[in-house]
């Protein structure tokens, strides 16, 4: 790896993970204006890492939350509130100036202007640092919340102004993708540029090519609730006046914006476990070593980054694979359920992939085996393509919730009230409250 690179350089949104090389979009002010606020967002939530990690430390001092964590960690106590401040914290912080020089195009505008370089970089540093003092610690929680809300409601904003202007030149990469194989699906969706992110089982790769269609579409004047809408309406013709709940029209819109959520969950889970890899795997360490000869072979990160892996290995027709597929022809996208219900209001169930949640001990120990060959700096691509997967992901899914819990309309009182739930119960570091 060239000494002049660094985390935080690597394209957003696509970077072939089998190559290491990018794969470039057209630049248009909308796209940099997306990608932009993306890397914003993930700096205020690295900042709210960081203040959680540093301030264990203090918190650890006091005698009725010591006694909590001694209840909670029991022996590992000290180990896990030394690791908060001195490695978590840290790292959080590292991470964070790189994504804020990715946002400002620090980069960019130094390959522009080689010579100016020193000038760029004291620039770029003056401005985190002003930055950092308005969005980092406890006494600015609110501010972050203040400005994620914004930062996600100029996506939504410049999401539409691209898909508007592509619909004007017929350029709907989605449009025809319903009628294609599932290799193309997914293409069609990484070059959206409202999404640019690979899913990652079928239920979800489904569910945002149906949104993708309603998102700015002048027949959908209220977005991916009309698609709510419409699966509404076709359950009402499939069932009618039913009295069972479960085949009820608002049954029907809850269970979708419960997938969904499942998906927000699972791409911020995923994005904070490949975030911690990443940072361990730029502190020194040989390049040409295997990550067999580390302690990260079994990371938490490495079920993401082999399912990235296969997913886009799938996408582009490599016939390569992480974890053996179940389908005989290579699919990896496999969507799982956990039932655990039957009736009865709230959730019944879960989706999710067979890499992250509930991974069998044969899928752990192939994925397990294939991260082992690579070296650091093979890993350190692999878990960035995929750490940028996760969080274009999450962002897409997070706006597409918000945009359902501010619907005001009196018959969407339901799936509103349910999407503000489940904002509420996944996110951390947003004001919610605010969309109610």
């Amino acid at each position: 790896m060239n000494k002049n690179e660094s985390i935080g350089q690597e394209q957003l949104f696509a970077v072939n993970p089998l190559t290491g090389t990018e794969v470039r979009f057209a630049d248009t002010v909308s796209v940099k204006a997306v990608e932009k606020n993306i890397y914003l967002i993930d700096v205020l939530d690295l900042f709210a890492t960081a203040n959680s990690a540093l301030g264990l430390d203090k918190a650890a001092h006091i005698p009725a939350v010591a006694g909590e964590l001694v209840a909670r960690y029991g022996d590992a106590v000290h180990q896990v509130v030394q690791g908060s401040s001195h490695k978590t914290g840290p790292n959080a912080l590292k991470m964070a100036k790189y994504r804020f020089a990715r946002a400002t195009g620090m980069h960019e505008r130094i390959e522009q202007n080689p010579d100016a370089e020193d000038s760029i970089k004291a620039d770029t540093r003056t401005e985190y640092e002003e930055f950092e003092s308005q969005y980092l610690g406890a006494d600015n929680a609110e501010a972050r919340k203040t400005l994620r809300a914004r930062l996600l409601n100029e996506i939504s904003e410049a999401s539409v102004a691209i898909s508007s202007m592509d619909r004007e030149k017929a350029i709907r990469p989605h449009d025809s993708a319903l009628g294609l194989p599932s290799p193309d699906r997914l293409r069609a969706i990484l070059e959206d540029p409202r999404a640019r992110f690979i899913p990652v089982h079928n239920t979800e790769k489904n569910t945002v090519l149906a949104w993708l269609d309603y998102l700015d579409n002048p027949e959908y004047p209220l977005g991916v609730t009309n698609h709510l809408v419409d699966v509404a309406n076709h359950q009402s013709k499939l069932f009618g006046y039913s009295k069972d709940p479960n085949k009820s029209p608002d049954r029907a819109k809850e269970s979708i914006i419960y997938e969904v959520a499942d998906s927000l969950e699972n791409a911020t889970e995923q994005s904070v476990l490949l975030r911690d890899l990443l940072t361990s795997l730029y502190e020194p360490l040989y390049p040409g070593l295997k990550l067999e000869e580390t302690e990260f072979v079994e990371h938490a990160a490495i079920g993401a980054m082999c399912r990235y892996f296969d997913a886009y290995a799938y996408m582009t027709g490599d016939t390569r694979r992480a974890v053996k597929p179940r389908s005989s022809k290579g699919q990896p996208l496999t969507t799982h359920t956990d039932r655990f219900k039957d009736s009865g209001p709230g959730r019944h169930k879960t989706i999710h992939d067979r890499y992250t949640r509930n991974a069998t001990a044969k899928v752990t120990e192939q994925a397990q085996e294939f991260v082992s060959g690579l070296t650091v700096v093979q890993a350190r691509q692999l878990a960035a393509a995929a750490y940028i997967n996760e969080v274009a992901r999450g962002t897409f899914f997070e706006a597409r919730l918000t945009e359902i819990a501010r619907n005001p309309g009196k018959d969407q009182q339901i799936p509103r009230v349910t999407a503000i739930r489940e904002l509420r119960r996944i996110s951390r570091d947003q004001d919610v409250s605010k969309v109610a």
